[in-house]
């Protein structure tokens, strides 16, 4: 997808933090009011900007990697991201 077209980066952040809390791109997508598609979309943009696999996917489930584990993604999974973008 072009850069132009893609969701901004903290749309993506968002979305890895939902995933990574719920466990569950539906729950996820839930959550943002976006479909599991976008969700699921929304993280391997993530991915590919980082350069790193953040989850594997198996099914309807899925694990986060090591990556998507490390210690400094925790602020990400305290929720500090959500409550930052709706400050702008």
């Amino acid at each position: 997808m072009p850069e132009s077209l893609s969701a901004s980066p903290l749309r993506a952040l968002q979305a890895f933090n939902a995933v990574a809390r719920a466990g569950s791109v539906v729950s996820a997508a839930e959550e943002l009011a976006v479909t599991p598609s976008a969700s699921s979309h929304l993280v391997r943009q993530l991915e590919r900007r980082l350069g790193v696999v953040l989850v594997t996917r198996k099914g309807r489930g899925l694990t986060l990697t090591p990556d998507g584990e490390r210690p400094k993604w925790g602020w990400l999974r305290n929720g500090r991201a959500n409550k930052a973008s709706s400050r702008l």
